[in-house]
């Protein structure tokens, strides 16, 4: 296919024995919110597949899609606009508290630093701070007097141009799930620290992706699907001695926060300590997915009465890419947040807009932002809808 390359084998431990979970043809593109419908139609779908490892337990993506589309100037993710984003990364903060038990390090790197959000939260943690994101490119600066912003993907840093010491604490808050070389990404960052050099790492966790049968959380932008299992595969086989990990599940489900040292000492740990999901277990997971998300759209349908969504999530195109609708049977995709208001997403049909007072009162709604579903319930109890959907049954 134009505009990607084809990825034949695995990004954390190098077996070429991938095996197909499902095909995604033409699926679209998310993170991408359109003044108008008609916008969609110039916007280009891909094929995709995704692909599992018996041998680490690792999934990812078969088709790579260029960078230039993923993250174009309609790419919208900024950290401190997503209520979900910021208390994700303050989680992350409390953990590294935990973590470093108020160690003061000399230079910090944060790779993917976004909007920065993070970055002014970990100001005290070190002399020198350097963040690093594709989004800043051709943006470089220094913030302050002791923290520099650098617009680079993660396999461009170099020690003499970029950073003037070796690290010797490394952040990275969901970026890695995005690198198109994991491996080799992680061992030019290795080269590159200092000795002992603290590593923290969050990322999606593959395992509780299954669990819950969330394979909406499956699209373009996230290549790598880390597994407790291929986690600790991919510390192991970079040299470096494993830590801990924990789960912040008020994210995505239970995302994995990791962190290990550059060092040669062993963690007396196997790699292959944790059981592996089997390819069988995780089909099933996803044709469950597919069948309740196809029961779903059934019921609401045959209600007969008006209908909406709530929630306009980056992610909706997904979801409802494997609903097979463009939810064009409802009147709305009604959501609170006045920055999407009249707007579209790819691949769906109904206008984004606030809700008006009443008009829901008989009225069915879906809940259509998933990772977003307590706060919207709570919602919704006091729009008071006739009817209140999930599409599937997980928050």
């Amino acid at each position: 296919m134009k505009n990607t390359i084809e990825s034949v084998v695995c990004n954390v431990c190098g077996s070429t024995a991938l095996e197909t979970v499902f095909d995604a043809p033409s699926l679209p593109l998310t993170g991408i919110y359109l003044n108008d419908s008609n916008q969609g139609l110039g916007l280009p779908v891909f094929d995709q597949s995704f692909m599992y490892c018996a041998d680490c337990g690792h999934g990812q993506l078969r088709y790579l899609v260029s960078p230039n589309f993923l993250y174009d100037n309609t790419y919208t993710h900024r950290t401190s606009t997503s209520q979900i984003a910021t208390s994700g990364n303050d989680y992350f903060y409390q953990q590294l508290l935990l973590i470093t038990k108020g160690r003061k390090y000399k230079s910090l790197l944060e790779i993917g630093c976004n909007d920065l959000y993070l970055l002014d939260r970990a100001y005290g943690l070190a002399d020198k701070l350097v963040g690093i994101d594709p989004i800043w490119i051709g943006k470089d600066h220094e913030l302050n007097c002791k923290t520099k912003v650098l617009g680079r993907f993660v396999e461009d840093i170099t020690i003499d141009d970029d950073i003037s010491e070796s690290p010797d604490i490394i952040l990275s808050a969901h970026t890695f799930e995005h690198v198109q070389n994991l491996y080799e990404s992680l061992v030019s960052l290795v080269e590159i620290a200092a000795n002992n050099c603290l590593f923290v790492i969050e990322v999606p966790c593959f395992d509780n992706m299954v669990k819950q049968h969330r394979f909406d959380q499956v699209f373009h932008q996230h290549i790598q699907y880390i597994s407790i299992s291929s986690m600790r595969a991919l510390v192991k086989r970079l040299g470096c001695r494993f830590l801990g990990h924990t789960f912040n599940y008020s994210y995505w489900g239970g995302t994995l926060l990791f962190w290990f040292e550059k060092s040669n000492e062993d963690d007396g740990i196997g790699s292959n300590s944790y059981e592996k999901q089997t390819l069988k277990e995780i089909r099933l997971a996803f044709s469950d997915f597919k069948m309740t998300l196809n029961s779903s759209v059934s019921q609401l349908t045959a209600i007969g009465e008006k209908s909406y969504g709530f929630g306009a999530a980056q992610m909706l195109p997904v979801l409802a890419y494997h609903m097979e609708s463009d939810l064009g049977f409802m009147e709305a995709i009604l959501d609170d947040n006045l920055d999407r208001a009249l707007c579209h997403l790819p691949g769906v049909s109904p206008i984004i807009r606030p809700p008006i007072h009443g008009e829901i009162k008989d009225a069915s709604v879906l809940v259509t932002a998933l990772d977003s579903s307590r706060a919207i319930i709570n919602r919704l109890i006091d729009l008071n809808p006739r009817r209140i959907f999930f599409p599937i049954n997980c928050m």
